[in-house]
């Protein structure tokens, strides 16, 4: 085996391990920032808003956040901040 093939056997990715950072980060921006909307957490964290809206749902689910009341701004639709729960 050669020195580059066995610095791919080294690591692999899991994707659970990679799921559970992610939702460790958003706890600790919404425990450190209080509520924010999806995609203001997308922003901060850097996950696409998809996977920002997937981790939220599944948090939420699990009871460790909850959606906060609607907030109207001037344009679009109505921004739902997220609090831990």
């Amino acid at each position: 085996m050669t020195d580059q093939a066995s610095k791919f056997d080294v690591e692999g990715t899991n994707q659970s391990g990679v799921r559970e950072r992610n939702e460790r980060l958003v706890l600790s921006i919404l425990r450190r920032e209080g509520p924010l909307p999806k995609a203001e957490i997308a922003r901060r964290t850097g996950l696409s808003a998809q996977t920002a809206s997937v981790i939220m749902r599944a948090l939420e689910s699990d009871g460790l956040i909850a959606k906060g009341e609607k907030v109207r701004g001037r344009v679009g639709q109505p921004s739902v901040p997220m609090s831990l729960a």
